[in-house]
């Protein structure tokens, strides 16, 4: 999108300039030769998408379905997922975020070499059985489809042995299943906005876990067991109902970014400072001493600390 706009200005400039070595400045004449290089560009990247295998549309794509490696449906108001993907069996990302799908249906166990699998904000209430078929899936995004209320049906990511990355944010989730801890490739786990009280305790048996994103829970306390995850690099526990940094956090060597806004913390500098390798802090909002900030500060000048 940035490169987009970046090159509509350049247009934009180029008749301005056109326009004026003319000594004629007409509005509609310039915006006549903007639309026409806009199209002219579009065009030039959906070819060049095409080449690199890529489709936003499924009418397209179809043409030449052994070629298409990325299918991206999102913002297509979509309301029924469309059967003729699976004649796509190349497909490796499919992106179908941001419409109104209810379910998916068993064909989508028919796409094996799928690697990518992308249905943030939908209307899911459940995943069918046969996403356990996706056994070369790395990444899995579904968060924000609050309708889902079939927990059980979480049993089958836990197939998905290859799993990399799992997003499942704002979803009205209590609990995990216990086989979850089978996840161990993870390392990225994002559970933000769930009704969560506590951490899962599949997390600690994670062993790659390098990201961790428990923002807007109900979390009061970090327990002993994070120190188990020792290469973690970002941890978000930001508007939870954390009162106490405990001792054991210093463990967390390779600790990078940590964001503990919102909380209910009164100290913080005993743990943290043992954290060498911290690039961000964020503490805003909780009711820790100035003095204390500024002891931070002064020992970590070249952290972004956030108060």
């Amino acid at each position: 999108m940035k490169t987009k706009n970046i090159i509509f200005g350049l247009i934009l400039l180029w008749a301005a300039c056109q326009a004026e070595q003319k000594n004629q400045i007409n509005i509609s004449d310039i915006n006549a030769v903007v639309l026409a290089k806009k199209h002219q560009i579009e065009n030039q990247l959906n070819a060049e998408n095409e080449k690199q295998c890529i489709f936003t549309s499924l009418k397209k794509a179809l043409q030449t379905p052994e070629k298409v490696l990325y299918l991206d449906l999102k913002h297509k108001k979509l309301t029924k997922y469309p059967e003729e993907i699976k004649k796509l069996k190349n497909l490796e990302i499919l992106n179908l975020s941001f419409n109104q799908l209810t379910e998916l249906p068993d064909g989508i166990g028919d796409l094996k070499k799928l690697k990518e699998l992308y249905m943030l904000k939908n209307r899911l209430n459940k995943l069918p059985p046969s996403i356990q078929k996706l056994t070369n899936l790395e990444i899995l995004e579904l968060s924000e489809n609050k309708e889902f209320t079939d927990e059980k049906s979480l049993h089958y990511i836990c197939a998905l042995s290859k799993l990399k990355e799992l997003y499942l944010n704002n979803m009205n989730i209590r609990l995990f299943p216990e086989c979850f801890q089978d996840l161990r490739k993870i390392e990225i786990l994002s559970l933000s906005q769930n009704n969560l009280t506590a951490f899962p305790d599949f997390i600690f048996q994670i062993d790659n876990l390098t990201e961790l994103n428990l923002a807007d829970n109900q979390i009061v306390e970090i327990p002993n067991e994070i120190s188990e995850n020792q290469k973690l690099k970002i941890l978000n526990l930001s508007y939870n109902k954390i009162s106490e940094i405990p001792t054991y956090f210093q463990k967390l060597k390779n600790l990078e970014e940590f964001e503990i806004a919102n909380n209910n913390l009164i100290s913080i500098k005993n743990p943290v400072f043992h954290l060498k390798k911290l690039k961000y802090l964020d503490i805003e909002e909780n009711n820790i001493a100035k003095e204390e900030v500024l002891e931070l500060k002064a020992n970590f000048p070249n952290v972004d600390i956030y108060d």
